[in-house]
């Protein structure tokens, strides 16, 4: 009898441990300055609204050769990535950033198109 309550006890122990061991982990992975970086650097940039004709092409500012232009949109919105440009072929909704030459978003476009 001693025996089996000699073992109970070392399993919860052992398991109590583990769980311990792995909510620590958890909780210091969650905390990272590393996951924080990102976000920071994001919310630094104000995003400004625009609303563009159809077919009627529209800048992105800031311009320049030292800035590139990504756009994302599910619609057939598209721009240049070297000019900022943006052309829409149809209405719907894009987000368009303009990065420095070092990556960094310097602006951030929340653009809707409409005919």
């Amino acid at each position: 009898m001693k025996k089996l309550v000699g073992i109970a006890l070392a399993a919860t122990i052992g398991i109590g441990g583990l769980g311990t061991f792995a909510t620590t982990k958890t909780h210091a992975a969650v905390n990272k300055q590393e996951s924080t970086k990102s976000v920071y650097q994001v919310s630094d940039v104000q995003g400004e609204f625009m609303h563009i004709k159809v077919g009627k092409p529209w800048s992105m500012t800031p311009s320049g050769k030292q800035y590139k232009y990504v756009l994302f949109s599910e619609n057939k919105i598209y721009v240049n990535p070297k000019t900022g440009v943006v052309t829409a072929y149809e209405e719907g909704a894009a987000e368009g950033r303009v990065l420095d030459k070092n990556g960094n978003v310097v602006a951030i476009w929340y653009i809707t198109a409409f005919k």
